[in-house]
């Protein structure tokens, strides 16, 4: 009976924290996309963070009408530069961050995100 009772309790432990863990992982995402040509990049972190990113490579976002620009994925890469803007939108942070001078392309994504609101 012992035995059972320690195996009980270990299984629950072990169920508990495989939970808490895939629960952080869904809502603990974070990726980045770059707009190609530019150094503008965007971060989204959130539990829709995956799906924003996926939202903007499918749909290849317009900046300014561009819509032929399109967005590159960088997946796991580290955003460098200077923070632009930053907007919440639908429970995720998005971040919008330029290396250099802030180029048009960031400034008109800022736009294009308060748009958004």
């Amino acid at each position: 009976m012992g035995k059972l009772v320690g195996a009980t309790i270990t299984t629950l432990i072990v169920v508990a924290v495989i939970s808490i863990a895939v629960s952080y992982i869904r809502t603990h995402q974070s990726c980045t996309v770059g707009l190609s040509l530019t150094a503008t990049s965007v971060t989204v972190d959130g539990p829709g963070a995956n799906a924003q990113c996926t939202s903007f490579i499918n749909g290849a976002a317009s900046v300014n009408g561009a819509a032929s620009v399109g967005y590159q994925y960088q997946a796991g890469a580290q955003p460098g530069g200077s923070v632009i803007c930053q907007q919440d939108f639908q429970g995720d942070v998005v971040t919008v961050r330029d290396q250099g001078v802030p180029s048009a392309a960031a400034r008109a994504m800022c736009v294009y995100l308060a748009t958004l609101k």
